[in-house]
């Protein structure tokens, strides 16, 4: 002992000497951590700084999306200018050719009225006839001379209008390429803005993605070497626990050491009156079960409903179920189909349905008589319906000595072994159980008289009521009677 506290004790030392050195590397792991901290900050700075930029730069954008969409409104009122004056211009024409056509119906008329005149002349032969025509040849001339005034003044007219028309023409024209000209300088100024804009964006994005692809490497790099720092603080932690642990230790070991000391003495005083005292109950136990247990036949379970079943054994060799000889009874809470003896033959008929009624806590009962007990190991059941419904889910083997007291054997929840796609399906059941949890007490060891099948909640339709068409039971089976 003293060998093993002088190793506890250099352990100690050696665990102080482990501590001092965790604590040296831990100040020096808080210097790097709170570098690591201050760079992560700076990186934090430059990208919200990066973030405000490109935010100015949106708006720098956006602004110059506005100004592009005033002039595309400013083209268009331009372009419906150009239309308007379009209109004009073919307006002008129209008027210009209505002149032309004047002009040259009063040339027309003219020409007529001087061959008209000619004619007269030339018929004229006497003085009279010649003064006549004189007159009506001034008249004609008046008349003439008339038209001619009118046609120089439609000429002045249209010469007048001819002139504005070219000056307009000339001025809307300039004007159209004035007008032309200065949005779309603008518009190729804006492009070219734009374009720069956009190159410089990309760049920007371009350079804040590396940044940003930077920035996260050395955020995972970081949070790597905090990890690691955390773990050997985690390390520091639990060295220095495990050092008050072992001081605790230390201590708890004397104590004992004290205490068994003192229970040693105390311990040889109790164990020769206690070793006295359980030689006297083990030999009156083993007196006390071989005047309750008598020498009897073992049923083993091979398979389902094989010959080696304590009701086929009975059935074949002690006159049958319900026979006068055994007096092997199977009764039920209710009857609705077939007979409560049905479980005892086995059949498997598929025509034949055995089965209670659909009543709450249900059951059906085996008596071996008086005659014999059953160490229980296995029981078997087959379904005692036409179909695949109906089988039983929730149930309790229970066994008694006298049929009013009941002990549980086993309990079934939600138990699907009689499910199957054919109906009469079967299941074998061991008492012990396959889990802790299914092993009730002791009773598996014990012999009864009576078993009972106890529904404790719906079968699989969803109702009340069992079916069942046969039942078999293995384990040890003593006769108790004469």
């Amino acid at each position: 002992m003293k060998a093993e506290l002088e190793a506890e004790r250099q352990g100690h030392i050696n665990t102080s000497q482990e501590l001092e050195e965790l604590k040296s590397h831990h100040e020096i792991s808080k210097t790097k951590t709170s570098r690591l901290a201050n760079l992560v900050q700076q990186l934090t700075d430059e990208r919200d700084s990066a973030a405000r930029e490109n935010q100015t730069w949106k708006k720098e954008i956006q602004k110059w999306k506005t100004k592009s969409k005033e002039c595309e409104l400013e083209k268009q009122v331009l372009q419906e200018s150009l239309a308007s004056a379009t209109e004009i211009q073919e307006t002008l024409e129209l008027l210009s050719s209505d002149l032309e056509t004047a002009n040259k119906e009063q040339q027309e008329q003219i020409r007529h009225f001087q061959r008209v005149n000619a004619e007269q002349q030339d018929k004229v032969t006497n003085e009279n006839e010649r003064d006549s025509a004189a007159r009506e040849s001034q008249t004609w001339e008046k008349e003439i001379q008339k038209w001619k005034t009118k046609s120089e003044e439609y000429e002045r007219e249209n010469q007048v209008l001819q002139e504005r028309l070219e000056r307009a023409m000339e001025q809307l024209s300039s004007d159209l390429e004035i007008a032309n000209k200065e949005p779309q300088e603008h518009i190729r100024q804006l492009q070219r803005m734009n374009e720069e804009l956009q190159d410089k964006v990309t760049n920007e994005r371009e350079q804040h993605r590396a940044e940003r692809a930077s920035v996260l490497k050395e955020n995972r790099t970081l949070k790597q070497k905090i990890e690691v720092l955390r773990k050997e603080m985690t390390t520091a932690k639990a060295e220095t626990s495990l050092q008050a642990q072992v001081v605790e230790l230390e201590n708890k070991l004397k104590k004992c050491q004290m205490q068994m000391s003192e229970q040693k003495e105390r311990f040889r005083k109790e164990t020769n009156t206690e070793t006295d005292r359980l030689e006297k109950e083990v030999s009156r136990l083993k007196s006390r079960l071989m005047e309750t247990i008598r020498p009897g036949r073992v049923h083993y379970y091979e398979k389902d409903f094989d010959t080696n079943g304590v009701v086929c054994a009975i059935a074949k060799h002690y006159g049958g179920p319900n026979s006068i000889q055994t007096r092997i009874i199977a009764t039920r809470s209710s009857n609705q189909v077939g007979e409560a003896s049905d479980i005892l033959e086995n059949r498997v008929d598929r025509e034949i349905v055995s089965g209670t009624k659909a009543e709450e806590k249900s059951w059906w009962c085996v008596d071996l008589t008086e005659n014999y007990a059953l160490y229980l190991t296995h029981y078997t059941l087959r379904h005692g319906h036409n179909t695949s419904f109906s089988y039983l889910l929730n149930w309790q083997l229970q066994g008694s000595h006298d049929g009013q007291s009941w002990e549980t054997l086993r309990t079934h929840d939600n138990d699907r072994g009689l499910r199957g796609k054919d109906s009469c399906c079967t299941c074998t059941w061991a008492i012990g159980g396959k889990k802790p949890s299914e092993i009730v007490g002791d009773r598996w060891k014990k012999a009864f008289r009576y078993f009972r099948i106890f529904q404790t909640g719906k079968n699989s339709s969803g109702r009340f009521g069992i079916f069942l068409s046969g039942i078999e039971l293995y384990g040890v089976l003593v006769k108790i009677g004469r």
